[in-house]
């Protein structure tokens, strides 16, 4: 469904350049169809590594980031530091199932795991209908199957 998937796992190297993140081996790809998973130990730099790559392919945007409710203040500082031509206006975060009114107008959508559940329909088509074509998801093993409670 998205042209390109970036997933971060919880364990990375720091490098800012999108181009240096890709060849420093911690991206891996291939015949993934656009998806790019980012790799490494924990503490090392792979969420300014998603931003970058992210960043690279600011042209494709919006772009969605889906992370552990814990980490979506410190996601939008991470954006704000190091994107800075990113105005307040841009990002746009979902606090709960009905919070739908800034996906369609902003830059960056950042949203928590948690909200992704089975009763989220509005969401779900919100998010489905703004055609995300850049998206990070942050600690993806989170992730669950269809059926799950969570998506």
């Amino acid at each position: 469904m998205y042209a390109r998937v970036l997933r971060k796992v919880s364990t990375g190297g720091a490098n800012l350049s999108a181009a240096a993140v890709m060849r420093s081996g911690h991206i891996d790809s291939g015949t993934l169809g656009g998806t790019a998973l980012l790799h490494g130990w924990m503490g090392l730099g792979k969420t300014v590594q998603a931003i970058a790559v992210a960043y690279a392919f600011r042209q494709e945007w919006p772009l969605l980031v889906v992370v552990p409710s814990s980490l979506k203040y410190p996601w939008i500082e991470e954006l704000e530091r190091w994107i800075p031509e990113l105005q307040p206006g841009d990002i746009n975060l979902v606090e709960n199932k009905s919070h739908t009114m800034g996906i369609s107008s902003s830059k960056v959508t950042v949203l928590g795991y948690g909200l992704l559940t089975t009763d989220a329909r509005p969401l779900v088509e919100s998010l489905s209908r703004q055609r995300f074509a850049v998206v990070v998801v942050d600690e993806s093993h989170y992730l669950k199957s269809r059926n799950a409670a969570r998506h």
